[in-house]
């Protein structure tokens, strides 16, 4: 990993050096310099290289995703939430049709659904929740989210559902078993 990120470095610093690479390379090479910070738990450097990806005019909605990740794991769920929401919108308006832009929409309604719930925002959570498992009925932790959202709202009927949709696609989820038994608990 190291070597790959001294690898982007060098190409950024001799693209700047000699301006010979277009803004867009730049924004690319800065949100893979994020993914590598990030799987070696630099934070601090991901975010910066995801910050300066977006200033070099980014249209890669996984310069997005990675951001608001990163503001999850510190705790910033209102920040995330804006960042992911963004992401979504370039998502929507730049990427095609394809199987891979399908499945990093979906994720970053799934990462913004979660962020939502954590900042205290279950109804607009589970209207999130809800369009992720319209787009993929096969999401666990979207049926996960929305029977925990749920829960919170004290519809133990709908919850029971969505947990048991959950349990449906993984029958050994400890999350899916863990709602599915507090609904159980709670009903009794």
């Amino acid at each position: 990993v190291q070597e790959a990120v001294e690898t982007f470095r060098a190409a950024l610093d001799f693209g700047r050096t000699n301006g010979s690479l277009p803004t867009d390379l730049q924004a690319k090479a800065h949100t893979r310099l994020a993914q590598l910070h990030l799987a070696q738990g630099d934070l601090e450097a991901a975010i910066r290289h995801c910050e300066q990806s977006t200033e070099c005019g980014s249209t890669d909605s996984l310069t997005y995703f990675l951001a608001g990740v990163i503001h999850m794991h510190t705790g910033n769920f209102a920040t995330a939430a804006e960042v992911l929401e963004h992401g979504l919108g370039i998502a929507d308006q730049h990427d095609d049709n394809s199987l891979e832009a399908g499945v990093r929409r979906n994720e970053l309604r799934l990462a913004l659904a979660h962020c939502q719930r954590f900042a205290g925002r279950t109804d607009t959570a589970m209207s999130t929740y809800n369009a992720s498992v319209q787009e993929n009925p096969g999401s666990l932790d979207a049926w996960i989210g929305l029977g925990q959202c749920e829960l919170e709202r004290k519809n133990i009927p709908n919850a029971r559902l969505a947990f048991g949709r959950a349990l449906k696609l993984d029958p050994e989820s400890e999350a899916a078993l863990a709602g599915w038994q507090e609904c159980r608990v709670k009903r009794e």
